[in-house]
Parts: C-alpha cells; sequence; structure tokens
C-alpha cells in the first residue's frame, strides 16, 4: 500500500521546509512511538500522538494520547543536546527523500 495522498503531502512540506532553512531538522526514526518537536530553546513538545496521520474522526473515541511540553530554555538546550547527540549528523534530513544542497 501506498502513502494516502495527506501523509505524502506533509512529508514533502515538511521536506520542502528542510531543504529552505538550514536550521530545520527532518529526522525520520524508523519504528518509533516518540515525536519530538523542538523550536529553537522556546519549547519541546514530546508525545506518541501521530500528528500528521490522525484524520480527526469525530465519532472516534478519545485517544489516550500523552505527550509533555516543556518551556525553561536551559530544559530545551539540553534536550536539544540531547537529539543532536543521538539523531544522524549526515545527511541532517531523511536521507531516503532529501535532494542535495545547491
Amino acid at each position: 500500500p501506498g502513502e494516502r495522498d495527506p501523509d505524502r503531502l506533509a512529508r514533502e512540506s515538511l521536506e520542502a521546509l528542510a531543504k529552505a532553512f538550514d536550521n530545520f531538522r527532518l529526522v525520520r526514526k524508523g519504528n518509533t512511538p516518540a515525536k519530538v518537536l523542538l523550536v529553537d530553546a522556546a519549547y519541546f513538545v514530546t508525545t506518541s500522538f501521530n500528528w500528521l496521520s490522525f484524520r480527526g474522526d469525530p465519532n472516534q473515541p478519545m485517544r489516550e494520547e500523552e505527550g509533555t511540553l516543556v518551556e525553561d530554555a536551559s530544559a530545551v538546550n539540553a534536550y536539544h543536546a540531547s537529539l543532536m547527540a543521538r539523531l544522524p549528523h549526515d545527511p541532517p534530513v531523511s536521507a531516503s527523500h532529501r535532494a542535495p544542497r545547491q
């Protein structure tokens, strides 16, 4: 089965941002439940919620998803350093879809 159109469009939009902005990193970690959004030193969110694939069906029962929002700059910077130590450094964005920078 191929990608659903909304999934493909979301992925392509994120990849376009990664190409346009040197400080934007998109990393696909494979089969992991964790989703991380880190914005400069302002905040980070960790969650298992599938932001890009949730359809928002109002008839679906409540989802049992949890996440954490952290807005303390020192904690955000420490988490960023921890992520950078664990993530691949070359290439900085998912290898399967990224065109080289020109």
